[in-house]
Protein backbone atom coordinates (compact mmCIF):
# COMPACT_ATOMS: atom_id res chain seq x y z
CA UNK A 1 0.00 0.00 0.00
CA UNK A 2 1.44 3.35 -1.08
CA UNK A 3 1.20 6.13 1.48
CA UNK A 4 -0.16 9.44 0.29
CA UNK A 5 2.54 11.77 1.57
CA UNK A 6 1.91 15.51 1.73
CA UNK A 7 4.24 18.09 0.17
CA UNK A 8 4.25 20.95 2.67
CA UNK A 9 5.69 24.43 2.07
CA UNK A 10 6.11 26.24 5.37
CA UNK A 11 7.73 24.54 8.33
CA UNK A 12 5.64 24.12 11.48
CA UNK A 13 6.76 24.10 15.11
CA UNK A 14 6.04 20.36 15.24
CA UNK A 15 8.33 19.73 12.27
CA UNK A 16 11.12 21.84 13.77
CA UNK A 17 10.93 19.89 17.02
CA UNK A 18 10.98 16.54 15.18
CA UNK A 19 13.99 17.66 13.13
CA UNK A 20 15.89 18.71 16.26
CA UNK A 21 15.31 15.28 17.83
CA UNK A 22 16.51 13.47 14.70
CA UNK A 23 19.64 15.62 14.39
CA UNK A 24 20.51 14.87 18.01
CA UNK A 25 20.01 11.17 17.27
CA UNK A 26 21.88 10.85 13.94
CA UNK A 27 24.20 13.87 13.91
CA UNK A 28 24.57 16.70 11.36
CA UNK A 29 25.79 14.66 8.37
CA UNK A 30 23.33 11.81 7.76
CA UNK A 31 20.62 13.94 6.14
CA UNK A 32 19.26 11.17 3.94
CA UNK A 33 18.54 8.98 6.98
CA UNK A 34 17.15 11.99 8.86
CA UNK A 35 14.75 12.90 6.02
CA UNK A 36 13.56 9.27 5.71
CA UNK A 37 12.78 9.06 9.43
CA UNK A 38 11.28 12.54 9.40
CA UNK A 39 8.89 11.73 6.54
CA UNK A 40 7.83 8.35 7.90
CA UNK A 41 7.10 9.87 11.33
CA UNK A 42 5.07 12.87 10.13
CA UNK A 43 3.78 11.46 6.84
CA UNK A 44 5.40 14.31 4.92
CA UNK A 45 7.71 14.64 1.95
CA UNK A 46 10.74 16.70 2.94
CA UNK A 47 13.98 16.14 1.00
CA UNK A 48 17.34 15.71 2.67
CA UNK A 49 18.38 19.13 1.32
CA UNK A 50 15.31 20.79 2.85
CA UNK A 51 16.07 19.22 6.23
CA UNK A 52 19.71 20.26 6.07
CA UNK A 53 18.91 23.84 5.02
CA UNK A 54 16.26 24.19 7.72
CA UNK A 55 18.73 23.05 10.34
CA UNK A 56 21.67 25.11 9.06
CA UNK A 57 19.77 28.34 8.44
CA UNK A 58 17.20 28.42 11.25
CA UNK A 59 17.56 25.79 13.97
CA UNK A 60 21.27 25.39 14.61
CA UNK A 61 21.53 27.81 17.50
CA UNK A 62 20.45 30.83 15.42
CA UNK A 63 17.96 33.48 16.43
CA UNK A 64 14.47 33.14 15.03
CA UNK A 65 12.91 36.28 16.51
CA UNK A 66 12.45 39.58 14.68
CA UNK A 67 15.42 41.83 14.02
CA UNK A 68 16.02 44.46 16.67
CA UNK A 69 16.59 48.13 15.83
CA UNK A 70 20.27 47.73 16.76
CA UNK A 71 20.64 44.73 14.42
CA UNK A 72 19.02 46.67 11.59
CA UNK A 73 21.35 49.61 12.21
CA UNK A 74 24.38 47.29 12.14
CA UNK A 75 23.05 45.57 9.04
CA UNK A 76 22.80 48.86 7.14
CA UNK A 77 26.27 49.88 8.29
CA UNK A 78 27.87 46.69 6.98
CA UNK A 79 25.76 46.83 3.82
CA UNK A 80 27.58 50.07 3.02
CA UNK A 81 30.87 48.24 3.58
CA UNK A 82 30.20 44.92 1.80
CA UNK A 83 27.22 45.58 -0.47
CA UNK A 84 25.02 42.53 -1.01
CA UNK A 85 27.62 40.02 0.25
CA UNK A 86 25.25 38.64 2.88
CA UNK A 87 27.67 36.03 4.24
CA UNK A 88 30.17 38.74 5.22
CA UNK A 89 27.45 40.85 6.81
CA UNK A 90 26.23 37.85 8.84
CA UNK A 91 29.66 37.53 10.48
CA UNK A 92 29.00 40.83 12.25
CA UNK A 93 25.47 39.90 13.37
CA UNK A 94 25.82 37.16 15.94
CA UNK A 95 23.13 34.51 15.69
CA UNK A 96 21.91 35.61 12.25
CA UNK A 97 22.40 33.68 9.01
CA UNK A 98 23.02 35.14 5.59
CA UNK A 99 19.59 33.86 4.49
CA UNK A 100 17.87 35.68 7.33
CA UNK A 101 19.61 38.94 6.45
CA UNK A 102 18.93 38.62 2.73
CA UNK A 103 15.27 37.68 3.34
CA UNK A 104 14.86 40.64 5.69
CA UNK A 105 16.21 43.04 3.07
CA UNK A 106 14.04 41.78 0.23
CA UNK A 107 10.83 41.28 2.25
CA UNK A 108 11.16 44.80 3.68
CA UNK A 109 11.84 46.25 0.23
CA UNK A 110 8.88 44.40 -1.35
CA UNK A 111 6.54 45.65 1.35
CA UNK A 112 7.65 49.27 1.00
CA UNK A 113 7.62 49.20 -2.81
CA UNK A 114 3.96 48.18 -2.69
CA UNK A 115 3.18 50.93 -0.18
CA UNK A 116 5.07 53.63 -2.09
CA UNK A 117 3.73 52.77 -5.56
CA UNK A 118 0.09 52.81 -4.50
CA UNK A 119 -1.96 55.39 -6.48
CA UNK A 120 1.15 56.67 -8.29
CA UNK A 121 1.69 57.20 -12.01
CA UNK A 122 4.15 54.93 -13.79
CA UNK A 123 6.88 57.58 -13.97
CA UNK A 124 6.58 58.16 -10.21
CA UNK A 125 6.93 54.51 -9.15
CA UNK A 126 10.01 52.66 -7.94
CA UNK A 127 10.84 49.47 -9.81
CA UNK A 128 13.30 47.57 -7.67
CA UNK A 129 15.80 46.10 -10.12
CA UNK A 130 19.06 46.16 -8.15
CA UNK A 131 20.30 46.56 -4.58
CA UNK A 132 22.42 49.40 -5.96
CA UNK A 133 19.28 51.53 -5.66
CA UNK A 134 20.01 51.60 -1.93
CA UNK A 135 23.10 53.68 -2.61
CA UNK A 136 20.79 56.66 -2.95
CA UNK A 137 19.88 57.79 0.58
CA UNK A 138 16.45 59.11 -0.39
CA UNK A 139 15.44 55.83 -2.04
CA UNK A 140 17.02 53.84 0.82
CA UNK A 141 14.90 55.62 3.44
CA UNK A 142 11.79 54.70 1.45
CA UNK A 143 12.65 51.07 0.69
CA UNK A 144 13.93 50.25 4.18
CA UNK A 145 11.31 52.19 6.12
CA UNK A 146 9.99 50.64 9.33
CA UNK A 147 6.85 48.55 9.37
CA UNK A 148 5.05 51.11 11.54
CA UNK A 149 4.77 53.62 8.67
CA UNK A 150 1.22 53.46 7.32
CA UNK A 151 0.30 52.88 3.69
CA UNK A 152 -1.21 56.36 3.36
CA UNK A 153 1.88 58.01 4.77
CA UNK A 154 4.13 56.07 2.39
CA UNK A 155 1.84 56.74 -0.58
CA UNK A 156 2.16 60.49 0.03
CA UNK A 157 5.94 60.40 -0.40
CA UNK A 158 7.43 61.36 -3.78
CA UNK A 159 10.89 61.17 -5.31
CA UNK A 160 12.98 64.23 -6.00
CA UNK A 161 14.38 64.92 -9.47
CA UNK A 162 17.82 63.64 -8.41
CA UNK A 163 16.36 60.41 -6.99
CA UNK A 164 14.39 59.80 -10.20
CA UNK A 165 17.52 60.23 -12.30
CA UNK A 166 19.37 57.77 -10.07
CA UNK A 167 16.43 55.31 -10.27
CA UNK A 168 16.32 55.52 -14.06
CA UNK A 169 19.92 54.33 -14.30
CA UNK A 170 18.74 50.86 -13.30
CA UNK A 171 15.31 50.87 -14.95
CA UNK A 172 16.39 49.10 -18.14
CA UNK A 173 19.15 46.82 -19.40
CA UNK A 174 22.12 48.41 -21.08
CA UNK A 175 23.72 46.45 -23.89
CA UNK A 176 27.39 46.97 -24.56
CA UNK A 177 29.85 45.51 -27.01
CA UNK A 178 31.31 43.43 -24.18
CA UNK A 179 27.89 41.94 -23.38
CA UNK A 180 27.67 40.50 -26.88
CA UNK A 181 30.79 38.42 -26.17
CA UNK A 182 31.99 38.49 -29.79
CA UNK A 183 35.58 37.36 -30.09
CA UNK A 184 37.31 38.57 -33.24
CA UNK A 185 39.86 35.75 -32.98
CA UNK A 186 37.10 33.18 -33.46
CA UNK A 187 36.50 34.36 -37.00
CA UNK A 188 33.32 36.35 -36.54
CA UNK A 189 31.40 36.27 -39.82
CA UNK A 190 30.54 39.83 -40.78
CA UNK A 191 29.67 39.06 -44.41
CA UNK A 192 26.06 39.94 -43.76
CA UNK A 193 27.14 43.54 -43.18
CA UNK A 194 28.52 43.95 -46.68
CA UNK A 195 27.11 42.81 -50.02
CA UNK A 196 29.77 42.78 -52.71
CA UNK A 197 27.52 41.18 -55.33
CA UNK A 198 27.03 43.26 -58.45
CA UNK A 199 23.72 45.04 -58.71
CA UNK A 200 21.30 44.01 -61.50
CA UNK A 201 20.02 47.00 -63.41
CA UNK A 202 16.97 46.95 -65.71
CA UNK A 203 18.21 47.28 -69.27
CA UNK A 204 16.14 47.99 -72.39
CA UNK A 205 15.61 44.28 -73.14
CA UNK A 206 14.28 43.53 -69.66
CA UNK A 207 12.15 46.67 -69.78
CA UNK A 208 10.43 45.55 -73.03
CA UNK A 209 9.77 42.09 -71.54
CA UNK A 210 8.25 43.67 -68.45
CA UNK A 211 5.98 45.95 -70.53
CA UNK A 212 4.71 43.05 -72.68
CA UNK A 213 4.01 41.03 -69.54
CA UNK A 214 1.83 43.84 -68.19
CA UNK A 215 -0.08 44.13 -71.47
CA UNK A 216 -0.69 40.33 -71.71
CA UNK A 217 -2.29 40.22 -68.30
CA UNK A 218 -4.36 43.37 -68.69
CA UNK A 219 -2.63 45.27 -65.94
CA UNK A 220 -1.99 48.42 -67.92
CA UNK A 221 -5.38 49.96 -67.04
CA UNK A 222 -5.06 49.42 -63.32
CA UNK A 223 -4.80 52.72 -61.44
CA UNK A 224 -2.87 52.73 -58.22
CA UNK A 225 -3.72 55.10 -55.36
CA UNK A 226 -1.57 58.14 -54.77
CA UNK A 227 1.37 57.54 -52.50
CA UNK A 228 0.96 59.06 -49.07
CA UNK A 229 4.00 58.95 -46.79
CA UNK A 230 3.39 57.74 -43.26
CA UNK A 231 4.38 60.49 -40.87
CA UNK A 232 3.28 58.99 -37.58
CA UNK A 233 2.98 55.55 -36.08
CA UNK A 234 0.59 54.40 -33.42
CA UNK A 235 1.47 51.49 -31.17
CA UNK A 236 -1.14 49.51 -29.33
Amino acid sequence: MVRNMCKPKLWTQQEDQALKVLVQQFGEKKWKIISQNFNSTLNLSRTSKQCRDRWANYLNGYKTNSFTSQEISNMLHYFDVYGSRWAKISRHLKGRTENQIKNFFYSTIRRNVRKFNKFKLENEKIRFSSVKLLENLEIRHILLAEKTISRNEMAMKTLSKEAKEFRDKFSCLKYTVESLKINADEGFDDSFLYDDHSLSYLDDKNLLQSESLIEDHGYENISLPDYTPILEFEFY
